[in-house]
């Protein structure tokens, strides 16, 4: 991988480089801040034959890292188990600036969680790609994709090509489709629900019979 990428490590480097000056300046001055750490996404490098980003929801793109440093308060070394999700980060901050969280904000508080990974609440995160920006002409045209993971399965559903249900904990790799398997049928429909439920609890535009 470092032969055939090696501007994208190069890039890594130089980024862990300017994250550590941040910390230590953090250090010198707020020792005690809340600190969060993540990513806009992944990098498929040809994994599924599939380069970039584009419409499909592997890990390799939609698994990003979410890091925090809170000394003090949240424990060092801990990992978190459950889902998170980009979109709760917004009212975890409002939470801990001791601000409301408006109604038109979709996410949750994550800063119980901060404090006792252990104790961490059951979740679902959900991922949605649509792909019409003109700008974005690259990666094809419209593409419509919804998916939702409960932390070992993910379900996507694709309006323009196949399904696709995969096991994260046996098939890490995501290379087994599921979603036609009669043993795993509870847990493609139980994810299926939760997913159409979460469309149109947020009014997602594309929202309809045909998912």
């Amino acid at each position: 991988m470092h032969l055939r990428h090696p501007r994208h490590f190069a890039c890594n480097s130089y980024s862990d480089s300017q994250v550590g000056r941040v910390l230590a300046a953090l250090d010198a001055t707020t020792p005690d801040a809340l600190v969060v750490y993540t990513a806009d996404h992944g990098d498929m490098f040809g994994s599924h034959r599939l380069h970039g980003k584009g419409p499909c929801v592997y890990d390799e793109i939609a698994r990003i890292p979410l890091i925090v440093r809170w000394p003090g308060v949240a424990p060092a070394g801990s990992v978190a188990r459950t889902p998170a999700s980009h979109i709760d980060l917004v009212p975890t901050l409002l939470d801990f600036f001791g601000l409301p969280t408006p109604d038109i904000l979709q996410g949750r508080s994550m800063l119980a969680q901060f404090r006792a990974p252990e104790t961490a609440r059951e979740n679902l995160a959900f991922i949605e790609f649509n792909r019409f920006e003109i700008d974005h002409d690259g990666f094809g045209a419209f593409a419509p994709i919804r998916a939702v993971c409960d932390g070992r399965y993910k379900l996507a559903l694709s309006l323009l090509d196949t399904d696709e249900l995969y096991d994260l904990t046996t098939d890490p790799g995501e290379m087994q489709n599921l979603i036609a398997a009669p043993g795993h049928a509870a847990t493609r429909d139980r994810l299926h629900a939760a997913l159409i439920a979460w469309m149109n609890r947020t009014r997602d535009p594309l929202r309809g019979p045909h998912w």
